[in-house]
This record gives C-alpha cells, structure tokens and sequence, in this order.
C-alpha cells in the first residue's frame, strides 16, 4: 500500500511540475533469459503521456504473452526524467525432459513422440499436449490402464526439470475369440482372415 500510494505521489508530483506526466523512458529488470526488447514489445511506448489505463492494459498484455509469472511497475524520477520500470519475474526454462516409470516403452520411443520443450520457456500447454501425446502412444502399444502424470521439479537458477510420472499398467492381451453367427464358413476360415489372434505360448514373437 506504502508503494502505491508513493507512486501516486510520484504522478501528481510530475503532473504539477510539468501539467503533463510525459513518459521519458522504460526501462525493464528482473529478466535474465528474455530479451529485454520482447519485454518492450508490450510495454508502454516513451514519449507518451503517462495513463494508468494504458500501464494496467500492458501488463495485462504481458500476461497475455506468457512470458512471465510477475510483474510490477514502478515509476522513478531522474535529472526530472520520468521513467517508467518494469520490474518482472521470467517463467523459468525447461532444463531436461524425464520419463519415470515406463519398462515396456522404451525412453527414445517416447522422446520421438512429445512436442519439444527443452530449453524453452515452461509452457503449461505443451506439457498438457504431451500428456495426451504419451497416452495415445501407450494406447497405440495396448497398454489401456496407463495413467501418466506430470511434475515440475525446480533446478535453481529459473531453471526446471519435466518428469512423467508414468504408471504402464498391464498390458492388454486377448485370451478367447468367439464367433458367433457364421453358418457358410467355419471359426478357423474366419479366424486366418483376421489379425486379430489369441495370446498364446509364442505371443512375444508373434505378437498376438
């Protein structure tokens, strides 16, 4: 509240000197990964008057961007400069993908499927995707009981590690197929047609 009230007592300090709180410049803290100028792309422009409208619709822009998880404003006079600083905290980087848990697929298979996301910006979306990703893949290898999970673990210095949590469940196998209905052609006619075989004595060579 202290803050806020000073900042205020900032504007109209500046208003009454000059009649017009002008922008002289924005300056960006805080960020280390981020390029200072992608910051600026959806901050307030200098040179223009300053409008708390204007200052709260950028920070919603930020946001918006997903490049941050924090930001403040603050207002700072120098030589009779008004300049307006942007105070954020970067989503922190994405350091190394792991899979725990997984026996039946393999790491590399499951590498080759997940949208990419090592050394980018945590991005909640892409490790949603691959949430879905790596289930189609386990469904694809008929493991239907799969239940995968994500955590997020810190690595310091803004940095994190993705690890799926990767409960494989048992595999499903066919042990009887029934036919019922045919009159003109007999089971084993019927069951040399389709892929489809029971799980039997050589299954992990055959694949049935």
């Amino acid at each position: 509240m202290k803050k806020y009230l000073f900042f205020i007592a900032l504007i109209f300090l500046y208003a009454a000197n000059s009649f017009a709180a002008v922008i002289d410049a924005v300056e960006v803290e805080g960020n280390r990964r981020v390029p200072t100028s992608t910051i600026l792309k959806y901050t307030v422009e200098p040179g223009t008057e300053f409008d708390l409208a204007e200052v709260d619709n950028s920070i919603k822009n930020l946001f918006s961007a997903d490049i941050i998880t924090d930001v403040e404003v603050d207002m700072r006079l120098a030589d009779d400069r008004l300049v307006l600083v942007y105070i954020v905290k970067e989503k922190p980087f994405v350091n190394k993908v792991f899979f725990n848990g997984n026996v039946d697929v393999k790491t590399r298979n499951l590498e080759e499927e997940i949208v990419p996301m090592t050394g980018q910006l945590l991005d909640s979306k892409k490790v949603e995707a691959n949430l879905r990703i790596l289930e189609d893949k386990y469904h694809d290898e008929r493991f239907y009981s799969v239940e995968i999970t994500a955590d997020i673990e810190d690595r310091g210095n803004n940095t994190v590690d993705v690890v799926y949590l990767i409960n494989e469940g048992v595999e499903a196998k066919i042990t009887d197929i029934k036919i019922v209905g045919n009159k003109f052609f007999k089971n084993k006619e019927i069951l040399k047609e389709i892929e489809t075989s029971e799980k039997g004595f050589w299954s992990w060579v055959t694949g049935s």
